[in-house]
């Protein structure tokens, strides 16, 4: 049930960002709020029955259900839009980012990446033209500070295929080369009265 409600969630965000938020570069819990309402339902609905499967099991998906996930994911948007402020104006954004580009992903001499998901991107445009660009992996919870190392690490080789292949998030190897590029853990599970925990992830090469 933990990786069902964890997937939920994760689909949830990927709705969101990828066919609401992407249109206008906006984050707004608001309208987050209205994907399960009316017409919008129909269409989040047949969003989630098409991830629901064996591989990726959403458990209940009910508009009831999906509207209680979306009181924390709400909070989550909103805390997210505040700290992305401080690197300027979002340019670009994409959910569940395929990082099966045909070819293995090659981010040190022993390790290539051939395929994986990274859970969401934003490319931001400060006020001086500089491009900064946040690789976020949603976890259900953080609590679990063994597992954070590990779900570090596991952020860490996402940044490096971005830097690798930057045609990724729409960017050319020179914009990347200038780019600062961070990257953080996000909790999406939890109380849903709660704000969410952001943990930053060290960006060192030698890490």
């Amino acid at each position: 049930s933990a990786q069902a409600d964890g997937n939920l969630r994760h689909a949830l965000m990927e709705f969101y960002l990828n066919t609401i938020a992407s249109q206008d570069h906006t984050l707004d819990g608001k309208q987050m709020k209205a994907m399960a309402k009316g017409e919008n339902w129909d269409k989040l609905y047949q969003f989630l029955e098409s991830k629901n499967g064996p591989q990726c099991p959403l458990g209940n998906f009910s508009q009831l259900d999906c509207r209680k996930k979306l009181k924390k994911l709400r909070k989550t948007v909103n805390f997210l839009s505040k700290y992305l402020r401080q690197f300027g104006g979002i340019k670009h954004i994409v959910a569940e980012l395929s990082l099966n580009t045909g070819s293995a992903i090659q981010i040190s001499d022993s390790v290539e990446i051939k395929n994986g998901e990274v859970d969401a991107v934003f490319v931001l445009e400060n006020v001086n033209g500089g491009i900064t660009v946040v690789v976020i992996d949603w976890k259900r919870s953080l609590s679990n500070k063994r597992s954070l190392e590990q779900y570090k690490r596991q952020c860490q080789v996402y940044i490096r295929c971005i830097q690798e292949k930057p045609s990724l998030v729409n960017q050319s190897i020179g914009q990347m080369k200038s780019a600062d590029i961070r990257g953080c853990l996000i909790e999406i599970g939890g109380d849903e009265g709660t704000i969410p925990d952001l943990v930053n992830v060290d960006n060192n090469p030698a890490k």
